[in-house]
């Protein structure tokens, strides 16, 4: 398969912003608009640029950079954001599912501890004064 590409070396507050606390995704999308000039390459070719890329660095403060043709359409990156919002929200249902079994497993184990608890202390209560069990009339 064959990736339609450009590289430009760019000065760093170009593409991150004056903030330098992240990619500015954007400016690379506008950068992307105006290139007529697309070079074909192949995975390989790609991957190694993509592996290399550091390496062309020219001065301290430039980075290199890949824009990438898009060759998805609109619709298609759209049903493929509707699908990874589905499955984040399957997964984010499925963790609720297990952390609610869980907190009810926990508050049946709290309840058999303290009914265990209880009965200890009533046999204890009764055992030193069978009169009560008596004066209760417990079958």
């Amino acid at each position: 398969m064959t990736h339609k590409i450009k590289l430009f070396t760019v000065y760093d507050h170009y593409i991150r912003g004056h903030d330098y606390y992240g990619d500015d995704d954007y400016s690379i999308e506008k950068l992307g608009e105006g290139i007529i000039d697309w070079e074909e390459v192949t995975d390989e070719e790609l991957k190694f640029l993509r592996e290399n890329l550091h390496y062309l660095k020219v001065e301290r403060d430039q980075n290199s950079v890949i824009v990438e043709q898009s060759t998805r359409t609109v619709p298609e990156v759209i049903v493929g954001i509707n699908k990874t919002i589905a499955a984040l929200q399957r997964k984010q249902a499925e963790k609720e599912e297990a952390e609610r079994k869980k907190r009810e497993e926990a508050a049946a184990v709290r309840q058999a501890k303290k009914l265990e608890r209880d009965r200890k202390a009533l046999t204890k209560l009764i055992e030193m004064n069978p009169e009560l069990v008596k004066e209760l009339k417990l079958p």
